[in-house]
């Protein structure tokens, strides 16, 4: 028998139980987001079978405190979100909206005063989670900087920049941000096993479009030089063509072969993509690999790259949908 439990933990107080939650991490996006709703009022427990007066759960929690959120079965309770209380909407019952490690590097907390050049990205990331509390990846690549015009940004738009500019891709894993490439050279030691029609709820989203399964897309990174002259890297072959400019990074660098690799795996893959149902364990994070089986349609058997995890956990049950994306 399986009895669904749960931790819920705000600022200072111990841990409580909520009517409901519900969490949403991806790394296409690195704000993670979660929602936490429990009755509108409470007792604070004085100690035995002891309580005081009701009081007004939302007068009890303020916004930016720190927020776990951890749940599972018979106890054995796996950490589904960390962050702070980012809004409190008064209601019955009541609300708590959270945001992920990236209310950290908001405007208010974290701004970086000066430009950088010649550095790397991950020196410029130290500088934006200095003081934060956030730590960084041990998988960010050396990514070499020539110019980048940081002054008065804040420390997410730090990390906008570094996605629409230099093409990287920026997550967080919990407390620890990942800046760098998609796929390429990405460390992925653990796998859970989706068996469909066995831990697998619902699996109509997981598509194949044959739409891409024949596509031929043909990558062209274009990067300036300090002399004006574009450089660009490709690969000759046929089919359909991408450009894409990048800025900031040095032309010189080897990085860039990758990031070109890493863009062309995105671009041109076999056309199987879509989300899993499934129950909370096993537990699933990002880049993590699932590992599909399925006996009916071969095809769709494989190894996938998981890339967003949407959780909940209420009187209905819990369930985690899993994104996949590139099959490896």
């Amino acid at each position: 028998m399986f009895l669904m439990t749960n931790n819920i933990t705000i600022g200072d107080f111990k841990p409580f139980k909520c009517t409901s939650v519900s969490w949403n991490r991806s790394i296409d996006n690195y704000a993670d987001s979660a929602k936490i709703t429990m009755p509108g009022v409470g007792r604070l427990k004085k100690g035995g079978d002891q309580y005081g007066l009701p009081v007004s759960s939302g007068m009890l929690f303020k916004k930016g405190m720190p927020v776990e959120i951890a749940c599972g079965y018979n106890g054995n309770n796996s950490v589904r979100f960390k962050g702070f209380v980012k809004k409190i909407n008064y209601s019955i019952p009541l609300e708590i909206e959270c945001e992920g490690y990236s209310y950290q590097l908001q405007a208010d907390k974290k701004t970086l005063k000066k430009n950088y050049e010649h550095t790397t990205v991950r020196k410029i990331l130290e500088d934006v989670v200095a003081g934060t509390g956030v730590k960084l990846s041990a998988q960010i690549p050396h990514i070499p900087v020539i110019k980048a015009p940081m002054a008065g940004l804040s420390g997410v738009k730090v990390l906008e920049w570094l996605k629409e500019n230099m093409l990287l891709t920026a997550y967080f894993n919990f407390d620890e941000l990942y800046v760098g490439l998609r796929y390429v050279d990405v460390k992925r030691s653990q796998e859970v096993v989706h068996r469909l029609g066995w831990n697998v709820i619902k699996d109509k989203e997981l598509d194949f479009d044959e739409s891409k399964s024949d596509t031929k897309v043909n990558i062209t990174l274009e990067v300036r030089k300090s002399t004006g002259v574009k450089k660009k890297v490709e690969a000759p072959a046929e089919g359909g063509k991408k450009s894409f400019v990048v800025v900031g990074v040095d032309p010189e660098s080897d990085f860039l072969k990758k990031l070109h690799k890493d863009i062309q795996t995105k671009e041109y893959h076999k056309g199987y993509s879509g989300k899993l149902t499934c129950f909370l364990d096993p537990v699933c994070d990002l880049n993590m690999v699932s590992v599909i089986r399925d006996a009916r349609y071969i095809e769709r058997a494989g190894k996938y790259v998981i890339e967003s995890v949407e959780g909940s956990f209420s009187s209905s049950g819990g369930r985690q949908k899993v994104g996949v994306g590139v099959k490896l």
